[in-house]
């Protein structure tokens, strides 16, 4: 039942590496109109359906083989949303900006 949603999810995630929108620097959204999707949140989702309905269909318990497997199920979506949201370019500016709020949380904590 929930391996159609799956594969949906990776097809969403392969999709929005060629057609999404960037913010920030990575891209990881589909923009529909005024409204943004972001299909990794619905990947994480899905994910957890899958991985419950795979054990679920084990009543006797998980073999080392089944772990194997929910490993590989559970790597192919992280990858991709891994390939999604790392940033393309670096913004040196947006990067200074961040160490300095950084540093200044850092002075107000000691």
């Amino acid at each position: 039942m929930t391996t159609p949603f799956y594969v949906c999810s990776l097809l969403g995630l392969v999709g929005v590496y060629f057609v999404g929108q960037t913010a920030l620097g990575a891209q990881r959204w589909y923009s529909l109109g005024i409204l943004q999707v972001q299909p990794s949140e619905f990947t994480v989702l899905i994910l957890i359906l899958a991985v419950a309905t795979f054990c679920q269909r084990r009543p006797e318990g998980l073999t080392m083989y089944d772990v194997v497997r929910l490993l590989v199920m559970a790597a192919v979506p992280l990858l991709l949303i891994v390939l999604t949201t790392r940033p393309r370019h670096i913004d040196h500016h947006h990067l200074d900006g961040r160490a300095m709020l950084w540093s200044r949380a850092c002075r107000l904590d000691c």
